[in-house]
């Protein structure tokens, strides 16, 4: 069957299907596998005990990882919280390099960097900014991403001038990180640390649409001793849009210190500073308010627009908003680290994060309602369809959030018997709160006529704040805690084993006073979650080939009780997944090829009879199913490779409610492509046109549904085309060129709340870096 599956001239599966084979070549030829670094450790203390074991160093959770040629990586923190080795590493663990981000331009934001990942899908597009929110395995992230390994859940935005690489983990990861809001997967954004070495460079950009830009990065020693290091991080940026009347406005700077103070001790200090003002975009429309029994047939606000296509057919440039609408955004990070080396085998760490984020906002919600006669009874036209209105209304919105996590983990090497372990014992307790002050979010109105068509221009309103307003209050408080023990066992040098489990306990309050006069909801619930394992195996059967198995689970608190009074249990993902890892040309390449399978239970929804909230019912789940490939190659100093290969399904698996509306079983999660491709090379030239480099690549995928519940309305495949030209004048001086979307393909993606983004048409920018 097999063979005859193979056989079928399905590009797709001739890809998977000649990997398998490679795979199984690779075994067949039975070489002997020369052992891995903890296989030699074992091996080296049955010859000589004491000697040898005792020069074996710690391999410390700091190092993020060693930089190699090209854009793949060896190791990685954040599958295990150690620095393991991907191929012993029993998941799909994928790293963004920085000479990836460099290639693909310092312009680009995070969400475009992530597609380079199996798995990885536009959601918002470009609209967040450097807000990371795509679609992973199926799931929303939400826009929580771990920061140097410790969880940020308020959503905040980041900046380029900092970061080094990203680190991916595919699937839940609650075991080591507590409550997820993403079965999908982690994102942790690794910083750039201080160095012993000088390193001072300054950059500038321009491109499309007013986009201007300008960063600074220096490290280097404080004094003589090599003892007292800094790093220092600053950008400033300023930039238009496709889309009518957008703006964003960035300041960023973050400085950090190192200093060692003993060969035992080093003290890591870290902060920065983000401001951002922006006008938010609103999308496009693409949900009816429809109701054929009442002759109700147009949408919300649009009623031109066609039932088929619902907005697709607009002007990407077209901004439906006024100039009420504007944002600003403050975020601070501040974050320390202090490391202790007992010996060569046992290290502690203690890490601290306190983050605090203030956004200030002003929108206009546009509506079309239908007209009623005195009686009550809607207003028909000749074809028996309701009139309807124009009308619009305003709001300003104000939130302040604070988070702190504290971390502490013991990390040691040790020996039993032939078993060599890597075991990590560790603490983690985070606190969050989330405030909406009183009159935070206050309601305005607009006297002025609103035409059919006022939606098409930019239009300028008066709005006036409501008179009386109630004064809306809501304040969040949660707090998670945890212990966890994680213990990585070498049994030969062939086989590896990874097991780790987790006893958690959530504590959470939440206040909300409507401001519409009903009355305050108030809940306080306790939530004790143990027994979340996480176990995985690896068998090398020889040193280019790991084939491995894996399960997982996460688990995310709901808030409120059942109608009986008992608290509602909270939603859990749990994750199998198999795959193999092979490497090529002695490690200058390597393949990961995953086959996995997510569901996510015990959903919550308000309960439809339910007045504010006041109780709550337990939905069915979701469950995605997917195989991934990603390649990453430096075959040769002049030229590098990464690609992407996804096959996915993500469906709602029982029925369920989302946003109040009914979901059926089998109905496809909105923003999940069934087919992602994604390639991206540099070649590097030679001879007398060494300095230059050429590279680009394709981003492209299926359909996807727009909505959900889905509604008939789904957007067409994406097609992305770039380009990349650098030029370096000498080791100082480098320029490059980066075109994005060259063929100007006209990409959406979406954010399920019945609206549409029309992503960046083409874009050019132009960079020049200066190492000083």
């Amino acid at each position: 069957m097999a063979i005859i599956l193979c056989k079928k001239p399905y590009p797709v599966v001739f890809i998977i299907c000649t990997l398998v084979f490679t795979a199984v070549a690779s075994i067949a030829q039975g070489q002997e596998p020369q052992p891995s670094k903890t296989g030699e450790i074992a091996e080296k203390k049955q010859q000589k005990p004491e000697a040898e074991h005792s020069k074996t160093p710690l391999e410390t959770v700091e190092v993020t990882g060693l930089r190699q040629p090209g854009y793949q990586q060896k190791t990685t923190t954040t599958g295990t919280k150690t620095d393991t080795p991907i191929h012993e590493t029993p998941a799909s663990v994928q790293v963004i390099s920085e000479q990836l981000m460099q290639d693909q331009g310092a312009g680009q934001p995070i969400n475009t960097l992530l597609l380079n990942v199996s798995g990885v899908a536009a959601n918002y597009g470009s609209a967040t900014g450097n807000l990371p929110i795509v679609s992973m395995r199926g799931f929303d992230t939400g826009g929580y991403v771990l920061l140097d390994g410790i969880p940020q859940s308020l959503e905040s935005t980041f900046d380029r001038a900092n970061i080094e690489k990203i680190e991916i983990l595919k699937g839940p990861a609650s075991v080591l990180y507590g409550s997820q809001h993403n079965v999908g997967g982690k994102i942790n954004i690794v910083t750039k640390k201080p160095t012993a070495t000088r390193n001072a460079q300054w950059g500038a950009l321009t491109g499309s649409w007013d986009f201007y830009r300008t960063w600074v990065d220096l490290s280097g020693s404080l004094n003589n001793s090599g003892t007292l290091l800094y790093r220092f991080d600053a950008a400033v940026d300023t930039a238009h849009s496709f889309r009518d009347a957008l703006y964003d406005k960035n300041n960023f700077i973050a400085p950090s210190l190192q200093w060692n103070l003993t060969q035992q001790d080093s003290l890591l200090l870290m902060a920065d500073n983000k401001q951002r003002q922006h006008r938010r975009d609103p999308g496009l429309p693409t949900h009816f308010e429809a109701d054929e029994a009442a002759g109700v047939s147009c949408c919300i606000a649009y009623p031109s627009l066609s039932r088929s296509r619902r907005g697709l057919e607009l002007p990407i440039d077209l901004y439906i908003g006024t100039d009420f609408d504007r944002a600003s955004e403050h975020t601070r990070h501040l974050r320390g680290e202090w490391t202790h080396q007992f010996d060569e085998h046992w290290q502690m760490k203690l890490a601290n994060s306190h983050t605090q984020k203030q956004l200030r906002q002003r929108g206009v919600n546009f509506g079309w309602a239908p007209l009623k006669g005195a009686d009550g009874s809607l207003l028909l036209d000749d074809e028996g369809h309701a009139q309807s209105t124009p009308n619009v209304s305003g709001f300003t919105y104000t939130e302040k959030s604070h988070q702190r996590s504290t971390s502490l983990d013991l990390t040691g090497h040790f020996d039993t018997g032939a078993f060599h372990h890597t075991a990590l014992v560790g603490v983690s307790v985070d606190d969050e709160l989330w405030h909406l002050p009183p009159a935070g979010f206050v309601n305005y109105f607009t006297e002025d006529p609103v035409g059919p068509e006022d939606w098409r221009h930019f239009p300028h309103y008066h709005f006036q704040r409501e008179p009386h307003p109630s004064p809306a209050f809501a304040a969040r408080k949660q707090k998670d805690a945890g212990i966890y023990v994680q213990d990585k066992i070498d049994i030969t040098p062939r086989w590896h084993v990874l097991a780790a489990y987790r006893q958690g306990k959530t504590e959470g309050e939440f206040f909300w006073n409507p401001n519409d006069g009903s009355s305050s909801v108030y809940t306080n619930a306790t939530q004790h979650r143990g027994g979340m394992p996480r176990l995985g195996l690896v068998y090398e059967p020889n040193p280019r080939l790991a084939l491995y198995a894996s399960g997982s689970s996460s688990f995310t608190p709901n808030w409120g009780a059942l109608q009986s009074g008992s608290l509602l249990p909270p939603t859990e993902g749990k994750q199998f997944e198999v795959g193999l890892k092979q490497d090529f040309a002695e490690g200058k390449a390597n393949l990961n090829l995953g086959v996995y399978q997510i569901k996510k239970t015990n959903l919550a929804s308000c309960a439809p009879n339910s007045p504010n909230c006041g109780w709550y019912i337990l939905l069915g789940g979701q469950q995605s199913r997917g195989i991934e490939l990603d390649f990453n190659s430096a075959l040769s100093k002049q030229f590098r490779l990464t690609s992407a290969l996804t096959l996915q399904k993500a469906e709602v698996n029982s029925d369920t409610i989302f946003w109040d509306r009914p979901v059926p079983k089998g109905q496809e999660m909105y923003a999940v492509p069934h087919w992602i491709v994604n390639v991206y090379g540099v070649y590097s030239f030679s001879g007398q046109w060494q300095n230059l480099e050429l590279g680009g690549g394709l981003n492209a995928t299926s359909r996807t549904q727009a909505n959900l519940p889905n509604d008939g309305l789904t957007l067409p495949g994406t097609r992305r085309l770039d380009l990349m030209l650098g030029y370096t004048i000498n080791p100082s001086w480098r320029l490059q060129l980066n075109a994005h979307n060259l063929s100007d393909h006209v990409n959406y993606s979406t954010s399920g709340w019945n609206l549409n983004l029309a992503d960046t048409p083409r874009q050019v920018q132009f960079a020049v870096t200066v190492k000083l």
